[in-house]
């Protein structure tokens, strides 16, 4: 984990050679759909901050830091999860739309708790392995507000490799809208 960290501050403060770098905090609220690890339904949220690096007009680098809670119900019981993620993603830039996906390394925080309300009892467990690696596809809409952006954006997880079981690589963990702000320092 204290790699990762490192590669992130790495990253956040070269990013400061470009001409133009937002920096940026965003939260918002995600649901699971029925696929993933956690069969069932339910809503969650999410919050983390950002740099969106621009290479060019049409296209930038956005490495992020976010923590993400899901809570899914099903059957009478409640399930959730914690996960800090650090996804660099790449950004095309159409106007204020913007199309992104890339890469994210996820880290389940604490046990996975299934809560089941019919017989009054908690059980916690602790994933196969802490680590997984995902992806996030998107999309979003910048609206311009003084020397930043509010950005809204609707977003999807897989877990491509790794942790929570044999059952969940290649499905869709969660779906999002993002709600944030990204400034411009420079």
């Amino acid at each position: 984990m204290k790699k990762v960290v490192l590669v992130l501050i790495f990253l956040l403060m070269a990013s400061y050679l470009f001409a133009d770098v937002k920096i940026g905090g965003a939260i918002g609220g995600n649901g699971n759909l029925g696929g993933g690890f956690i069969v069932g339904t339910g809503l969650g949220f999410e919050a983390g901050v950002f740099a969106n690096v621009y290479l060019s007009r049409m296209f930038s680098i956005q490495p992020e830091l976010n923590f993400i809670y899901i809570r899914v119900n099903e059957d009478g019981s409640t399930e959730t999860a914690r996960f800090i993620e650090v996804p660099v993603l790449a950004k095309l830039n159409f106007g204020r739309f913007s199309v992104f996906a890339g890469p994210a390394i996820q880290f389940i925080v604490g046990d996975i708790e299934l809560d089941r309300r019919g017989n009054n009892f908690t059980i916690c467990y602790s994933p196969d392995s802490r680590l997984a690696f995902g992806g996030i596809v998107g999309i979003g809409y910048a609206l311009p507000v003084g020397n930043g952006n509010f950005l809204f954006e609707l977003r999807s997880r897989s877990i491509i490799t790794g942790g929570v079981g044999d059952d969940t690589e290649g499905v869709w963990l969660t779906t999002g809208l993002r709600v944030g702000y990204a400034h411009r320092f420079f």
